[in-house]
Order: C-alpha cells, then sequence, then structure tokens
C-alpha cells in the first residue's frame, strides 16, 4: 500500500488487524498503531529507518497496543544460514499446503492439532 495514511486505510477496510510485522522502523509506528485493532501487536524486527516522530501515547494507550521488538540476526549470519541449508540439503516437513484463498482453513488446521510439519498458505 503507498497511500501516505495507509494505517487508517487498514483500519476501514478491516476494522483493524492484529498484528503489523514492521521490517522498516519507527517512522511508520505512528501508521502502525492506526491499523492495529484494539489490544493488537506491533512486531519491530528492522531498524532501516530510526528517523521517526515521537511515539503517539494516546494511540499506544487507546487500542491497549504492544510493540515487541525481534531480535534478528546480521545480513552475514542470514547467508550462512542459508549456505548450511543448501549444503546439507535441509527442508522443513510440511503438513500441507493450502490456497490463499482458503487462507482460514489454514489457521483451523493450525489449531486442531495432529500436525506434523509445517502449514503452507500458497499464493497461487
Amino acid at each position: 500500500m503507498t497511500e501516505q495514511n495507509w494505517g487508517d486505510a487498514v483500519f476501514a477496510l478491516s476494522g483493524g488487524v492484529d498484528k503489523v510485522v514492521d521490517s522498516v522502523g519507527v517512522s511508520i509506528l505512528s501508521q502502525a498503531l492506526a491499523a492495529l485493532a484494539p489490544g493488537g501487536e506491533v512486531a519491530t524486527l528492522g531498524l532501516f529507518d530510526a528517523a521517526g516522530g515521537p511515539l503517539d501515547g494516546y494511540a499506544l494507550l487507546g487500542k491497549q497496543a504492544r510493540i515487541r521488538g525481534v531480535a534478528v540476526g546480521s545480513e552475514a549470519m542470514h547467508r550462512d544460514l542459508v549456505r548450511h541449508v543448501e549444503t546439507h540439503d535441509i527442508h522443513p516437513v510440511i503438513d500441507r499446503r493450502i490456497d490463499f484463498l482458503d487462507a482460514p482453513a489454514a489457521y483451523t488446521a493450525q489449531t486442531s492439532g495432529g500436525l506434523f510439519g509445517k502449514i503452507v498458505i500458497e499464493l497461487d
């Protein structure tokens, strides 16, 4: 979404989302909070843009939202991981694949128990 006020647009379309995964940085926090449903969470894992304004405490408290920092490794660590996975021919176990248009079934399956492996939501 390229709208300047994308958080409000997301909220208007969805009634608020439960989670925003922020891979940009603090400059989008106000938009992320606007997009959240009450009790939602912003998971911040990127600090590529640290030029954000002050945090809107009213938005944070008004929605009873959470902001959670997620630690990730460096680019070098990611390359090492990819090399290890490729070298050792490691593949995740997939329990089932579900089409994107039937994505709610993936969440139902995930909570039903008896899974062995990942549930993949296919985009095409």
